[in-house]
């Protein structure tokens, strides 16, 4: 499903991803390797929410380690590829009206509502209620 990815496409990342990926999680980081290395070798732009970041960060100050959180915060505001965009207004109102529908945690709604905005064609997520809630192409890690 990785090849499906073409260059050219805009890919959005959520954050259930990342966190595999950077925690090296048994069961999704060698899928997530995979897709990074997929993503820079062919030129895929990917973008996430700044939503992701406040979310990857959380643990590492859960736990007393900021200058984990520093290095997350260097990956997502210095990577070549990957595109941390802020939550304007735009994507506020693109939020409210997600949730409003489809009952959604605004979380959830954020980020489905940043892809819509930016014109995700692919939403790469775990969360399987984002099905037919997006503009974009919902792939599960699962059947990447």
């Amino acid at each position: 499903m990785v090849n499906s990815i073409k260059p050219g496409m805009l890919v959005f990342v959520d954050t259930a991803p990342f966190i595999y990926f950077l925690e090296h999680n048994s069961e999704y980081h060698a899928t997530m390797v995979l897709f990074f290395n997929h993503a820079y070798d062919h030129g895929i732009q990917m973008i996430t929410s700044a939503l992701t970041l406040t979310e990857i960060c959380t643990k590492p100050y859960q736990l007393g380690k900021p200058t984990l959180a520093a290095k997350y915060r260097e990956y997502f505001t210095n990577s070549e590829l990957l595109v941390l965009r802020e939550v304007d207004g735009q994507i506020a109102d693109e939020a409210a009206r997600i949730r409003a529908k489809h009952k959604l945690r605004t979380p959830d709604s954020i980020q489905l509502a940043t892809a819509n905005i930016v014109g995700a064609d692919v939403i790469l997520t775990n969360d399987l209620a984002w099905q037919g809630k997006a503009k974009g192409k919902v792939i599960p890690l699962n059947t990447l």
